[in-house]
């Protein structure tokens, strides 16, 4: 494929999160102090267990959306807002309801409430923070991950191996991060997608050609899959996101990655007469309190 971390933090901490990110830091997301060391936050916890019915009841919620999530005091989207959950937060599940569409009935540190259970929202997992002003982004990758950064792109992968690696990689244009696909994979199959108020495809290629093994003779075989996301978040800014994998229940590996990422809006010009800029709007699409 292309070119392809840990300071405590409180479990369960309910904070109001603020509207959009910024250039240096992501105010209102609670498992990012100030500096971390090597851009990570270790975020700590277990995966959650299911019910009979395949819903989630206890176990752990990580919130993935990146401008926070509503803490609700029913489970209906018409229910009073006890508060905004911050990204990175992690929350008890006690309980499972399936009206309007699903909703987990979470714990914090002194408030209960519901979450949406829409899985672009929060995850069952753990993460550590990824973030830099000079790359442009903030994710979340799972937390027995490890990154790496060249010129080219930044490549989060297992700790233990197993193949799989996100490639992220920024540049002025669509045609200055290459071609779609790969060579040796053929498109299988489409989605549209939305990255950070960002509508997107996600397109999805199987090897079916000859390959070369990026590490020699004697490294593990080529990947199975290719997962790829690219799109123009703006005119001077471009993305590509690739996933490649074996095993195609790894895909929501990706899907988390995807719904957790942020990158800031450009500034715009202040008033006329006025130096600086003034405060810059929230992409396309994406809403300050989902759900």
């Amino acid at each position: 494929m292309r070119a392809r971390g840990v300071a405590p933090v409180l479990v369960a901490v309910l904070a109001l999160a603020a509207c959009g990110p910024s250039t240096s830091s992501r105010n209102g997301v609670a498992t990012n102090p100030a500096d971390l060391p090597n851009g990570g936050a270790l975020i700590s916890g277990t995966p959650g267990a299911s019910g009979t019915s395949g819903a989630q009841t206890s176990g752990v919620r990580t919130v993935l959306a990146p401008l926070g999530l509503n803490l609700r005091a029913a489970d209906s989207a018409q229910s009073q807002i006890l508060g905004t959950v911050a990204q990175g937060t992690l929350l008890t599940v006690i309980g499972h309801s399936d009206a309007g569409g699903g909703w987990y009935h979470v714990k914090g540190a002194t408030t209960n409430g519901w979450i949406t259970a829409d899985p672009k929202y929060s995850s069952p997992h753990n993460f550590s923070l990824y973030q830099s002003a000079a790359r442009g982004f903030s994710v979340l990758y799972l937390a027995d991950w490890t990154f790496s950064e060249d010129p080219a792109a930044v490549v989060f992968r297992p700790q233990s191996g197993g193949g799989q690696a996100i490639d992220v990689a920024t540049a002025a244009t669509l045609d200055q991060l290459g071609p779609a696909g790969e060579n040796g994979y053929t498109l299988a199959s489409t989605d549209s997608v939305e990255v950070f108020g960002v509508t997107a495809n996600l397109r999805v290629y199987s090897r079916t050609g000859t390959v070369a093994s990026p590490g020699g003779p004697d490294s593990p075989p080529p990947l199975s899959h290719l997962a790829e996301i690219r799109f123009t978040i703006d005119p001077q800014r471009a993305m590509r996101l690739d996933f490649g994998y074996d095993d195609s229940g790894l895909l929501q590996q990706f899907t988390d990655f995807y719904d957790s990422i942020s990158f800031p809006p450009p500034a715009t010009p202040g008033p006329s007469g006025s130096p600086g800029a003034s405060p810059t709007p929230l992409p396309p699409g994406a809403t300050p309190t989902p759900l």
